[in-house]
């Protein structure tokens, strides 16, 4: 029997060309990222984990960047979707998403001195909004503060959390409550840039139990500064997170928190009024919790494991009753989330 000589290998593609399709797949689609952006991101978030960049960490990477530049530079972005391995849609959809974020583009753009931002939620904008954002501009101008590169801006934003406070104007990260014209422009004058104009904590820590203050108002913090709040020291020697710990080491079962909730009387404050712990027991007899779940994986999909997402505000008039509670007593709430859960 004749037999057919074998044909020689012939390499399909060139070493050269995998090289150089591997090459093209490591950058991201569109604008390149800059040596010199990558190299400023690079220094502000500091060294990177062997594991790379946490995807849940872009908003606190965003705050980072803007916090030191003053405003997010479209390189920065880029540059930081490249080293997130994240598209850049997704980088520029969250950093879009927030009035914190100012966005700019250009090499020759400049951060203003100061951004003065105006609440216009419907309990600012009765209470005199409007005419703030009317008037400031033209009397920043007047001063040589306002119109030109660098100078300080006025932006009408989304609820600040402080309806009870309205109008409510913000110098950077200074607060003026009950904001008139000149209360704002004094407060630009004595708080000049983003490094004078920043919000100090109080500093010392304290035990915030709402408990004691029934048919009482919540103590106002002094001007200018955060009010005391509950630290997780503080929180943790008063009981703090016990009950969270019992669920999880199986010494509390779901149902005991459920029972406690329904007895609670809790309701919701969205105007419906509907039990809180019939919504949670509803939520928990779904199906889809009931089924086993997938483990995240490596890329930080979820595949199909459920997640829990909280709505900290709406925006709606009473919002500053949220803010109220989380900023003097964070590890409650953080606590109830992971109950919840």
């Amino acid at each position: 029997m004749k037999s057919t000589p074998e044909a020689p290998t012939v390499a399909a593609v060139s070493v050269d060309d995998m090289r150089e399709r591997i090459r093209r797949k490591s950058h991201l689609k569109g604008r390149q990222p800059e040596d010199a952006a990558m190299a400023e991101v690079a220094q502000l978030l500091g060294p990177r984990p062997a594991t790379g960049l946490r995807r849940d960490l872009l908003i606190e990477y965003l705050h980072r960047l803007n916090d030191h530049f003053g405003v997010l530079h479209d390189r920065h972005l880029v540059a930081l979707a490249r080293q997130m391995n994240l598209p850049m849609a997704e980088v520029y959809e969250v950093a879009s998403f927030y009035h914190h974020f100012d966005i700019v583009r250009g090499d020759d753009a400049v951060a203003p001195r100061l951004v003065l931002r105006v609440c216009d939620s419907l309990s600012c904008s009765l209470a005199g909004a409007r005419e703030l954002l009317a008037a400031l501009p033209e009397r920043l101008r007047a001063m040589n503060l306002g119109g030109g590169l660098g100078d300080v801006q006025v932006q009408a934003v989304p609820c600040v959390g402080r309806c009870e406070q309205a109008p409510v104007a913000v110098v950077h990260q200074c607060p003026v409550l009950h904001a008139t014209v000149d209360a704002v422009l004094d407060a630009v004058n004595l708080k000049p840039n983003r490094a004078l104009a920043l919000h100090p904590k109080a500093l010392v820590a304290i035990n915030f139990d709402v408990a004691t203050l029934a048919g009482q108002c919540v103590p106002v913090q002094p001007d200018g500064v955060s009010p005391a709040h509950t630290d997780l020291a503080t929180y943790r020697a008063h009981g703090g997170y016990q009950t969270a710990a019992a669920l999880v080491n199986g010494e509390m079962d779901a149902e005991a928190v459920l029972a406690a909730m329904e007895n609670s009387g809790l309701r919701g404050l969205g105007g419906a009024g509907f039990p809180a712990g019939r919504k949670w027991r509803i939520v928990r007899e779904q199906a889809a919790l009931a089924e086993p779940q997938a483990a995240p994986s490596d890329t930080g999909a979820f595949g199909g494991t459920a997640v829990m997402a909280v709505n900290i505000d709406e925006g709606e008039p009473g919002t500053f009753k949220d803010r109220t509670y989380l900023e003097r007593d964070p590890h409650r709430f953080l606590e109830g989330v992971l109950i919840a859960a």
